[in-house]
């Protein structure tokens, strides 16, 4: 794995995350990285890795607003995928109650 600052990574099966904080050290947290896995429990186990390595850190996005690091969990099987919508999760700060990844 080579990947530079400013590139879109899309990690399937993320978890337990420790690829993921290789990738975002190698990405120098620059550019989008998203981690996908079809688990709950193991997305979660992910975001604690990452919470604990800081990795990922909370953002208050607003609309049209460009950002240096986008990094974000999503629960999904990665067989099957929206119909275009970019509401496709949510990041691993939102409340655990509504937690997608």
């Amino acid at each position: 794995l080579d990947p530079k600052g400013g590139a879109t990574v899309l990690d399937l099966c993320c978890a337990p995350g420790a690829k993921f904080c290789l990738i975002a050290d190698k990405m120098e947290k620059q550019g989008r990285l998203f981690g996908i896995d079809a688990s709950q429990q193991r997305i979660e186990s992910c975001a604690s890795v990452l919470r604990k390595y800081k990795t990922c850190y909370p953002t208050q996005y607003k609309e049209g607003e460009v950002v240096d690091w986008d990094c974000r969990l999503i629960r999904a099987d990665g067989t099957t995928w929206n119909n275009g919508s970019t509401d496709i999760g949510l990041s691993i700060w939102e409340t655990r109650d509504e937690l997608i990844f």
